[in-house]
């Protein structure tokens, strides 16, 4: 007798079609207290653990650890204006994740010492709409701020 199988889910379990109706799931055996201690049991014992790159001569000295390389700054500029392209005197960009934030000079420029690769960049300014760009290395980030519309209740 030839038997068509029926594919349970992901689970790739083939079983008899008509195997499939009759049978009942049944509950498998709670583990016992023994088997699971059996499980859980360590393999080695915590003083013959060893870290693979340390071993137990070498120290971890407070030299050690500044002197590891920082991450790589780069320079960021650019210009925030308004939208009639005036610029923005004291605009504040701000690098999140970065803690790093400079303000626009008298003509809307800025520059930023921030880590390198992409950073997310936020522009805002008093009574203007925030914008918020991603910006890599190297290149000027160039921004118009667009006024807030007004709220009148």
């Amino acid at each position: 007798m030839r038997y068509a199988t029926l594919v349970l889910g992901l689970l790739g379990f083939a079983l008899p079609i008509g195997a499939a109706q009759a049978q009942t799931a049944t509950p498998a055996p709670e583990p016992t207290t023994a088997t699971m201690a059996a499980v859980l049991k360590p393999t080695t014992p915590p003083d013959e653990i060893r870290d693979p790159v340390l071993s137990s001569e070498e120290e971890i000295t407070a030299d050690a650890v500044l002197a590891a390389p920082a991450p790589e700054k780069v320079t960021l500029t650019g210009r925030v204006m308004d939208e009639d392209s005036q610029p923005l005197i004291g605009a504040t960009v701000y690098v999140r994740g970065a803690g790093v934030a400079a303000s626009t000079d008298a003509k809307g420029f800025y520059t930023l010492q921030v880590p390198a690769g992409v950073n997310k960049l936020l522009f805002s300014y008093g009574g203007y709409v925030d914008k918020e760009i991603d910006a890599s290395n190297y290149l000027p980030v160039n921004v118009s701020l667009a006024p807030q519309a007004d709220k009148k209740k």
